[in-house]
């Protein structure tokens, strides 16, 4: 184990051992007078310690809140603060499974086929959980998704 250097001190410690010298007790090492001075210089060390913790500790004071009535009141069973909170719709015409050879080799014209039929039904799913199934149509120029069939909870994990 190596040694540390010393660290200085706000009071001298009298005559510590030599390196490599064991320590043979504290009354010992220069006569009974130098532990206690050791053993004092401890004492006012942790005395001082304790007196600044003291000093520095206070106790918190807090002002009571106030209740506003600009706050609105609201049922807390209510949906109504849960309508304007956006959702992700994602609509899944079907899956494939590539070799990444193919995936590098995808280019302008290349033609994915799906897992599904021309005509099957498409999965909607809303934040990743699957809601509905329906078919896809064309509305002014613009695809959307005519629901067929509304799925019950828990019925797949989503899109992956």
């Amino acid at each position: 184990m190596s040694e540390m250097p010393a660290k200085e001190m706000d009071h001298p410690v009298p005559d510590q051992p030599a390196e490599g010298q064991a320590m043979q007790g504290a009354s010992e090492v220069a006569g009974g007078e130098t532990a206690a001075a050791l053993e004092a210089a401890v004492a006012a060390d942790s005395a001082k310690g304790q007196a600044a913790a003291q000093e520095s500790v206070q106790e918190a004071d807090f002002s009571p809140l106030r209740s506003t009535s600009a706050a609105p009141q609201v049922d807390p069973g209510s949906i109504a603060l849960l309508l304007d909170v956006p959702l992700r719709v994602t609509v899944e015409l079907g899956r494939a499974r590539m070799p990444v050879r193919q995936v590098l080799e995808i280019q302008n014209g290349t033609v994915v086929e799906l897992d599904k039929l021309a005509g099957d039904a498409v999965d909607v799913y809303v934040n990743d959980q699957l809601m509905a199934r329906g078919e896809v149509v064309v509305v002014d120029d613009r695809f959307g998704v005519r629901i067929t069939q509304v799925v019950a909870r828990g019925a797949d994990a989503g899109p992956t």
